[in-house]
């Protein structure tokens, strides 16, 4: 049985572009590297912030300038990425959320449906659920699960740099990237054409409708910028701080009293899990997993050893060049 206590754990993120852990690259958390994404939906780069970060790699950053911007000093995480579909996706099929492989059912808490209804409150105003599922899920729609949402131009368009306001106290030339709620190129008239509200938590509600909702298309070869951060997620004690007291809990979540094993996976989809093609439209997912210590390795362990493997190939390949086909020069001892 798992054990309960946080402490007994670390943090291992990755992210890739399918469910299947063999096509993860592991996240370079608080630091200025993505993850590149590529697949059939999209190509994306993907960053991972985490306050006093505790995880894999090793040695990793356990803070980020960007929690020390005005915008983010009370923020506990960030996932924040670019992407470009392949094709173009209603924004009512464009989803962002949880799921799992197994059954939560049996470990939910009493009074779960209040909580759900206060973590919409902190973390995602048009979150929905099936909890009871066999793979449960929890999503809502990008467009209004987003905190920011930039909307980019297409890759025809020679987009313009974007220079910081030096008088604004919104941005921050140091950090990268610090994603903010606008546009740029061609993607402010599309702001303009849909009527968004310029403020991020107005958009947010803005895109709770459906008609709203449905009428917006992110477009195949235009490129979005988005965060997706909250101060009520604490991944260090795997704690989740409610906006509201609910009965018996409080206003303190601790997840580890529920913790069955399998990890927090983010996942940017088309379509709900288990509808039209199943599986099979997922644009990428980010997996926080939860390592007990003492069995973390370095966090790079199959990448090194993919790399030695390669290396040993290589070299043997070049001594059969070498030796066996006669492709090279082969001393024989004789002066």
């Amino acid at each position: 049985m798992p054990s309960k206590d946080a402490s007994d754990y670390i943090l291992r993120i990755s992210a890739g572009p399918s469910y299947d852990p063999s096509t993860h690259k592991t996240v370079l958390v608080n630091t200025d590297e993505p993850v590149h994404i590529s697949n059939e939906h999209c190509e994306a780069d993907v960053w991972v912030r985490v306050k006093d970060y505790r995880g894999l790699p090793k040695n990793s950053p356990t803070d980020s300038p960007y929690f020390h911007t005005p915008q983010h000093k009370t923020d506990r995480s960030s996932i924040t990425f670019n992407f470009t579909p392949k094709h173009s996706i209603n924004g009512s099929d464009l989803l962002f959320g949880n799921d799992f492989d197994h059954p939560i059912r049996d470990k939910l808490p009493y009074g779960f449906n209040q909580i759900f209804w206060a973590i919409k409150q902190a973390v995602d105003p048009g979150l929905q659920k099936d909890s009871d599922a066999d793979k449960p899920w929890f999503y809502g729609a990008l467009l209004s699960s987003m905190n920011a949402l930039r909307i980019g131009g297409t890759e025809e368009e020679e987009e313009e740099k974007e220079e910081p306001d030096p008088k604004s106290k919104d941005q921050d030339p140091q950090i990268h990237p610090l994603y903010l709620e606008g546009a740029t190129a061609s993607g402010t008239t599309i702001r303009s054409t849909h009527t968004l509200p310029t403020e991020r938590r107005a958009r947010r509600a803005h895109f709770l409708s459906d008609d709203f909702k449905s009428s917006f298309s992110f477009d195949a070869g235009r490129n979005y910028c988005c965060d997706f951060f909250n101060d009520a997620i604490d991944f260090n004690d795997f704690t989740v701080n409610l906006p509201v007291s609910v009965p018996i809990l409080g206003s303190k979540i601790h997840l580890m009293e529920y913790y069955n094993g399998q990890p927090v996976r983010y996942v940017l989809r088309e379509g709900r899990r288990g509808e039209g093609e199943g599986d099979g439209k997922v644009l990428f997912v980010v997996v926080i997993e939860l390592v007990e210590k003492g069995e973390e390795g370095d966090g790079e362990g199959e990448e090194v050893e993919e790399e030695e493997e390669e290396g040993e190939e290589k070299q043997e390949s070049e001594t059969k060049d070498e030796g066996g086909r006669g492709g090279g020069y082969v001393d024989e001892g004789v002066d």
